[in-house]
């Protein structure tokens, strides 16, 4: 496989495209809505509390990051077209604050155990500071906080799935965040994950340089974090595939820092709630925004 590397990212915001009619692909994707024109009722599956929510407290959102230089990055990430990290497959729909922390990487999903087909999914937070924290702050009726988020069973409406090596990856990153940031508690995660492995048996779908990439960019520019890579590693020795790929050292660099641009704007972004329908107006062809 051979990389070409774009011109570096901008240290602003990228813009580009959103997919057109995102939410409205998620929902016929999982067949996640409750339409009753009669009486004007509107409600949308939230796979993460398993229940109906008003429509507009539902967010669709990607679980890899929409990155920069989506075609290539897609063919280095999973040695694959590009087209599926653009769709449904790609995605969840979380309700009230659910897809900030998610989006944050403070929020994993996980498979349930090893071993079970179809793969049963659950939420946890790798942040306890989280857990006080309301899913609707703005709904005064509303007292759900995380602890009723965390390790809860995922539940889907129809047969359709995400597809497990996003989930794989989006759980990789937030490890790696977690370290990188020194969160409390991240010896004792690590420990705990490496214990029991939770993505063991998914299958072999992650190129074992994008590891080394990503923990090299979180490192803070470090070429070699042995210790690092060999933590991670343990996570990779059933869910990993070494492909050949061809990349200097300026295109690995260059790599590097899309993924991690991608992933950091992701981070940071503090939207909570909004209007799907206005944002899918807004993706119609022709449309560029800041995402």
């Amino acid at each position: 496989m051979h990389y070409t590397p774009s011109p570096p990212p901008a240290p602003t915001p990228a813009q580009r495209p959103r997919p057109y009619h995102w939410k409205k692909d998620v929902t016929n994707y999982y067949d996640a809505v409750l339409d009753d024109k009669d009486f004007h009722i509107r409600k949308t599956w939230c796979h993460v509390l398993g229940q109906y929510l008003d429509d507009k407290d539902v967010r669709a959102t990607h679980i890899v990051p929409w990155f920069l230089n989506m075609p290539k990055i897609s063919q280095v990430l999973f040695g694959n077209k590009w087209e599926p990290l653009l769709g449904p497959s790609n995605s969840l729909l979380m309700g009230g604050n659910i897809k900030l922390w998610f989006d944050k990487f403070q929020l994993v999903i996980v498979p349930v155990r090893l071993g079970q087909l179809p793969i049963q999914w659950r939420a946890e937070l790798l942040d306890s500071a989280i857990l006080r924290k309301f899913v609707f702050p703005l709904k005064q009726q509303s007292a759900l906080d995380f602890n009723s988020v965390n390790d809860r069973i995922l539940s889907f409406c129809g047969d359709s799935r995400p597809d497990p090596r996003y989930l794989y990856l989006h759980f990789l990153i937030a490890l790696i965040r977690l370290k990188a940031m020194n969160k409390p508690g991240w010896q004792q995660r690590w420990a705990r994950f490496r214990a029991i492995k939770p993505f063991n048996d998914v299958g072999a779908f992650i190129d074992t340089n994008v590891l080394a990439i990503l923990v090299a960019q979180f490192g803070n520019g470090r070429a070699s974090l042995p210790t690092d890579l060999r933590l991670v590693t343990d996570f990779l020795r059933t869910n990993s595939v070494a492909r050949p790929i061809s990349m200097d050292a300026r295109a690995f660099c260059i790599f590097g820092q899309e993924a991690r641009l991608a992933i950091e704007e992701k981070a940071a972004s503090n939207i909570v709630l909004e209007d799907e329908e206005a944002e899918d107006r807004k993706s119609a062809p022709g449309w560029i925004e800041n995402v």
